[in-house]
């Protein structure tokens, strides 16, 4: 090759390499749902929850309410990116407490719980359950551990 073919060959691969440099397609950039965003997805869930509930959950907030207990109905926590709602937080202690219905005996829905459970945990937050037919059988016993919790804070 002669000297002013490899100088050729030279601007041959700059001017090639500037062009592919600017001929490069963006990357588009993938945007993650905000947590704003998310946040409007759990109230949302958390606001559908409150216009359904249960007729255990409507007899326990009940309750609450006559002891006149600070209490937080529905309340949606994300955590790792995943929204949980719980059906009763406890700021003051911390505490959730989950209204099991029939179908938490079974899965899927005992390996969530016990997701949730794990996720709650993580965040310093313990988890209280009462099945359906405990709040039927005893509601006393209810009382008195909902009391015990509140004092032993």
């Amino acid at each position: 090759m002669q000297k002013w073919e490899i100088e050729a060959n030279k601007q041959d691969k700059q001017w090639k390499a500037e062009y592919l440099r600017k001929k490069k397609p963006k990357r588009k950039k993938v945007k993650k749902k905000s947590n704003k965003h998310t946040q409007k997805l759990a109230n949302k869930y958390s606001n559908n929850l409150k216009d359904k509930l249960t007729p255990h959950e409507l007899i326990v907030k009940e309750v609450l309410e006559e002891m006149n207990v600070k209490f937080e109905f529905q309340k949606p926590f994300i955590i790792k990116n995943k929204i949980y709602i719980s059906d009763f937080y406890f700021p003051d202690i911390r505490t959730t407490l989950e209204i099991d219905g029939f179908h938490h005996l079974h899965e899927p829905q005992k390996s969530k719980d016990k997701l949730k459970y794990k996720r709650l945990k993580s965040k310093g937050i313990d988890t209280v359950r009462f099945r359906n037919d405990e709040i039927d059988n005893d509601i006393h016993l209810f009382k008195c551990t909902i009391k015990h919790m509140l004092s032993t804070t």
